[in-house]
């Protein structure tokens, strides 16, 4: 693979290389621009109708035995309202409130995921799906939810 590389660029001409590269500069920026993202914009051409705009990691904090709200804000890409109507997360720990929502067209709206903290310090990895009224692929994100010792007193 190496020496095709290199046998492309050795028959290539100079321009069109550079050529190449300006375009691919110029795509790249046009979807960072759009969509926030070159993930986002592979996302939306595979059919994506909602985008998660935190990179689809988040983490949240709590102290043992405390519960804590977080925000995840989602961005229709679609020319119509899409509605939320679930959601599923890997950990009964980890609930999301106030679905079903809708998102309106081409605009964003704030999820809250509720995070009900361990009896004792302990850390999770959650993924939360959220379900939709149009054919989408899966809507997923990861929460990373540390439960941290402490008194609330």
């Amino acid at each position: 693979m190496k020496k095709l590389g290199l046998l492309l660029l050795k028959h290539l001409p100079l321009g069109t290389l550079a050529w190449a590269l300006f375009f691919a500069l110029i795509a790249g920026s046009i979807a960072n621009w759009r969509y926030g993202s070159i993930s986002n914009a592979i996302d939306v051409l595979q059919g994506q109708p909602l985008l998660i705009d935190d990179n689809k990691r988040l983490a949240c904090s709590t102290k043992v035995g405390t519960a804590t709200d977080m925000r995840l804000r989602v961005r229709n890409t679609l020319n119509r309202p899409v509605q939320i109507v679930g959601a599923k997360t890997s950990c009964s720990c980890l609930t999301m409130i106030n679905l079903p929502t809708t998102v309106e067209a081409n605009s964003s709206r704030e999820l809250t995921l509720n995070y009900h903290g361990a009896e004792q310090p302990a850390e999770a990895d959650v993924s939360v799906q959220l379900f939709v009224d149009v054919q989408s692929p899966a809507i997923v994100c990861f929460v990373h939810a540390t439960t941290v010792s402490g008194s609330t007193k």
